[in-house]
């Protein structure tokens, strides 16, 4: 491992969409030297496959 952290978090991209309307997003938390997280924005949308066993 490199020491990086990462955060995994969801939430709604559009307002009163209730469970149905939750996205997941995943990106680095970058600390300042006061030792500050900073989570930036969240990118754009990208899908991935589903694995095959």
């Amino acid at each position: 491992m490199d020491g990086s952290v990462w955060m995994i978090y969801h939430g709604n991209q559009v307002s009163d969409t209730g469970w149905e309307g939750r996205s997941v997003w995943i990106g680095p938390v970058i600390f300042d030297e006061d030792g500050k997280p900073h989570f930036g924005r969240p990118e754009p949308e990208v899908l991935f496959p589903v694995p095959k066993n």
